[in-house]
C-alpha cells in the first residue's frame, strides 16, 4: 500500500532523525493497518513554526515501512517539546528514507531542539530544494 504522511518540514527532519514517523490518536486506526513494506510519501506543509524559514506544501520524498510499531512516552517533535505532552505516540519506524534533495548537508544526528532557528531555516531550505509542490502534482494529474 501507499500512504502519504503529512507534516510540517522541520518534522521531516525529526522523523529523519529517528527514522521514524509517529501518529495522534486520531490516526490510530491508520498505525494500526501499517505493514512492513508499505510506501510513504512525504509531504511537507507550506506551515512551519521555524522563524525566518519559507515552505512550500510539496511532497520531499519516500520511505518504506519497517518492522516494530510501538507507542513511545518521550517528546520527539518540536510541538512535543515546546507544550511538554506527547501528541504522537504511535510510531512507525522506516527502514528505507529517500529524499529528492540533496541532504548530506543536514545535520540529522543533531536533535532539532537543539538547533537555532537560523540553523532549521537553512535545513528547511536544502530539504525543500528538489521537492515536488503540490500545485505542480495536480496539474500534472488533471492533464
Amino acid at each position: 500500500m501507499i500512504y502519504r504522511f503529512t507534516g510540517p518540514p522541520e518534522n521531516w527532519i525529526t522523523a529523519t532523525h529517528y527514522q521514524a514517523w509517529a501518529f495522534n490518536e486520531h490516526n490510530k486506526g491508520l498505525w494500526e493497518r501499517l505493514q512492513p513494506g508499505d510506501t510513504a510519501i512525504f509531504h511537507s506543509t507550506a506551515k512551519t513554526g521555524v522563524v525566518g524559514a519559507k515552505a512550500v506544501s510539496s511532497v520531499v520524498g519516500i520511505g518504506f515501512i519497517g518492522h516494530g510499531a510501538f507507542q513511545k512516552k518521550d517528546y520527539w517533535w518540536v510541538q512535543e517539546k515546546e507544550t511538554n505532552s506527547v501528541i504522537w505516540p504511535y510510531v512507525i519506524p522506516f527502514k528505507e528514507l529517500y529524499f529528492f534533495s540533496d541532504t548530506t548537508n543536514i545535520d540529522f544526528a543533531k536533535d532539532v531542539s537543539l538547533k537555532s532557528d537560523e540553523e532549521l531555516a537553512k535545513d528547511i531550505e536544502v530539504l525543500l530544494s528538489s521537492a515536488i509542490p503540490l500545485a505542480t502534482l495536480n496539474a500534472s494529474a488533471k492533464a
